[in-house]
């Protein structure tokens, strides 16, 4: 991997831990109350004082009797960056090797920062998973339904994978009720893959979404109609 990802996602990590450690710290109370999440700035053998954020950008340090807390937990730097860089894997479907080049370069300048610390073994292992994906996607293989399909089958099979692709993308912004993108979908289909398996169902789900939306566009279109005249 080019070695110019490193020290700008390495800098950047460094940047982000300072904004990150006034919701490092979290106390769990013994009384009932919720866990309190921010930055622990002093502690006595009586009292602990918790800054946290009240509002965005809007800080406030409230002090809490020792009897009341159950106990607190104290993140590290290193805690902090390990979560930051978020769920790498498993991976999801369909990543471009340039995909995994970000994922991989994460871990990486992780390590970089971290080489020895608790979670670089857990970091070493997630990057592993993510070298061997990443060896597969560059050589032409596609992830799909959590299965690889070889690039001799990807090239073999490409006019019905990427139908099959098309069409899941149909579905799912028809799902999130987003109507531009399922018909946007649905124009790929009928223009690129009408000769494919998915085309008849990907038609049944376009007239299922137009019955669904018609009339709502109607009445928008009306309303605005109705704003011109007025």
């Amino acid at each position: 991997m080019p070695s110019r990802y490193m020290k700008p996602i390495s800098t950047f990590l460094l940047l982000n831990l300072g904004t990150s450690l006034l919701l490092a710290d979290r106390i769990h109370f013994n009384d009932g109350r919720p866990p309190k999440d921010g930055k622990v700035m002093l502690e006595t053998p009586g009292v602990l004082e918790l800054k946290w954020e009240k509002r965005p950008g809007i800080f406030q340090t409230d002090r809490y009797l020792k009897t009341n807390i159950e106990r607190v937990e104290i993140d590290t730097k290193e805690d902090i960056q390990f979560r930051n860089m978020g769920k790498l894997v498993p991976t999801p479907d369909r990543l471009t090797p340039e995909d995994y080049q970000r994922r991989m370069t994460k871990c990486t300048a992780f390590l970089e920062i971290f080489p020895e610390g608790k979670h670089a073994a857990d970091a070493k292992s997630i990057l592993g998973v993510l070298q061997q994906e990443y060896k597969k996607a560059a050589a032409g293989g596609l992830k799909l339904d959590n299965k690889w399909i070889k690039p001799a089958a990807r090239e073999r099979d490409a006019y019905a994978i990427d139908a099959g692709m098309a069409y899941s993308d149909m579905l799912a912004a028809k799902d999130t009720s987003n109507l531009m993108m399922t018909m946007r979908h649905f124009e790929k289909l009928n223009s690129d893959f009408a000769a494919s398996e998915n085309y008849a169902k990907a038609r049944e789900a376009a007239i299922d979404t137009l019955k669904t939306y018609g009339p709502i566009l109607q009445r928008q279109v009306g309303q605005v109609q109705f704003k011109r005249q007025a």
